[in-house]
């Protein structure tokens, strides 16, 4: 048998023979076979999509078969209402306001009756146990508009400018801005 016969392109150079690059091409074809390619980037999927094949089967939107909305079908606009109905929900927000700016009554629930235990051996419980009770929280002070604060166990109304910030700590000792000791060595 003689030597292979290597095909030459126009440039001269050598390329595959047809036999075996379709050997390799299947060969490197072969193990793409099980892989699962993503919905986002699968072709079919794309192509489904982009045509509306995938909506084939589902029911049309109600409200395709009327025809396109007009501008002209647009409800007038509403009425201004009287001064007298403005002021009055003008009144109304601004005590809404007033109120959200005081801080909230803690509130007292009452605990439930206590019930009979049922009858067993050991006692079962006739209900569950009684939440814990929690201390109540310290009143945040609120700062109202301006920058001013109003002083915790202070009359309502009265208020007080924010107090100004002390002095600046001083800084860590030298020992501390060492640098860290070495690790140490398995031995």
């Amino acid at each position: 048998m003689g030597p292979e016969r290597v095909n030459r392109s126009s440039a001269g150079r050598a390329c595959w023979p047809r036999p075996a690059a379709a050997a390799l091409a299947l060969a490197l074809a072969c193990p793409l076979a099980g892989c699962g390619i993503p919905r986002e980037i699968d072709p079919f999927v794309i192509y489904d999509e982009v045509t509306g094949d995938i909506d084939a089967g589902r029911e049309r939107p109600p409200g395709m078969d009327r025809p396109y909305p007009s501008l002209g079908t647009v409800p007038p606009r509403p009425e201004r209402p009287d001064a007298k109905t403005r002021a009055g929900l003008t009144a109304t927000l601004e005590a809404d306001r007033a109120r959200s700016l005081q801080p909230l009554a803690p509130r007292d629930i009452p605990a439930p009756p206590a019930e009979a235990e049922a009858p067993g051996t050991p006692p079962v419980p006739a209900a569950p146990p009684e939440p814990p009770r929690l201390a109540g929280a310290v009143a945040v002070p609120w700062v109202l508009p301006g920058g001013v604060q109003a002083l915790p166990g202070a009359a309502p109304g009265s208020t007080a400018p924010l107090p100004e910030p002390g002095e600046v700590p001083a800084g860590p000792t030298p020992d501390l801005l060492a640098a860290p000791p070495p690790l140490p060595r398995l031995q």
